[in-house]
């Protein structure tokens, strides 16, 4: 384009370099004010991240702790961006899963092989409470295992693991046959097992349906500390039949059909929405149902 005229160009030339000039020394105080306030920040909350030694800088306590954050937090955010799926051999993750103790024992022995081969993610298995839902709504566990009994909120996502049915477990030298009627269930004396609310909800709303109602003379909080009892007794034990037929000792208890009233049911996974694109979730989602045909059918 055209040039300017020299007496302008170099008015323009002086206005430019003083504007500059007031810039570089503003952006110069504001850099002094910051750096000053940063050091009376550090120095108030005495929060070093580094500490030297003779030979080399190490991270302190709090900057262990930060380091071990960042390194879970920037690979999500990554996977975020770039929609990747989640690595077990490169990432770190804690899973928590609420269950009862039919499915710690069903699902355990299959991830317990799995989870030994990664060093960095783990996963524990809560007992079930009655505040399971709850948890799993304020994000305090990750994934319910349990049957279908009724009691799950209609918000949160679902999904078919597999069906099941009650069996009737009793000591190796009962009367009792093949099977048990409902007429022989009612009249029976059972050990109960308290899943929720105190109560074993499956059979129970069965039998409530059917007008029967059973009289547990003991009651306890697991399946696998049931099925230890039974044997030598006149008890009648109902516990689901994989359960059953993967834990009792045939040497001294012994399996009934139940009554042919009991219908089978379906046993879930449940998980709260917003981790239905999480892709931590996803896998552990993927593990469950890889390590449900490992279960005995």
């Amino acid at each position: 384009g055209s040039r300017l005229p020299r007496r302008t160009g170099d008015r323009n030339r002086r206005k430019y370099r003083r504007s500059k000039g007031r810039c570089g020394s503003l952006h110069r105080d504001e850099e002094l004010v910051c750096n000053h306030r940063c050091r009376s920040q550090y120095g108030r909350n005495n929060d070093d991240l580094l500490i030297r030694t003779s030979t080399e800088y190490v991270l302190t306590t709090k900057g262990e702790a930060l380091l071990r954050e960042v390194s879970q937090f920037l690979p999500r955010l990554d996977r975020l961006i770039s929609g990747s799926n989640f690595d077990p051999y490169s990432e770190s993750a804690h899973f928590r899963v609420a269950a009862t103790d039919n499915a710690s024992a069903l699902y355990g022995p299959t991830l317990a092989k799995l989870f030994a081969s990664w060093n960095r993610v783990s996963f524990s298995f809560r007992p079930w409470t009655d505040e399971a839902h709850d948890d799993l709504e304020r994000g305090r566990i990750d994934l319910l295992l349990n049957a279908e009994d009724g009691s799950l909120p209609p918000h949160l996502e679902h999904e078919i693991l597999f069906h099941d049915r009650f069996v009737c477990v009793v000591s190796k030298d009962s009367p009792f046959k093949n099977r048990i009627t409902l007429k022989e269930y009612g009249a029976a004396h059972h050990i109960g097992v308290s899943v929720l609310g105190g109560r074993q909800t499956i059979p129970e709303r069965l039998l409530s349906e059917l007008g029967v109602k059973r009289h547990c003379v003991i009651s306890v909080p697991y399946f696998t500390v049931a099925l230890r009892m039974v044997a030598d007794t006149p008890l009648v034990l109902s516990v689901p039949r994989r359960l059953a037929e993967s834990t009792i000792d045939r040497q001294r208890v012994k399996i009934l059909k139940p009554p042919s009233e009991v219908q089978s049911f379906r046993y879930l996974m449940a998980w709260h929405p917003r981790h239905d694109s999480d892709a931590q979730n996803q896998w552990l989602r993927q593990l469950i149902r890889d390590a449900t045909s490992s279960i005995p059918a």
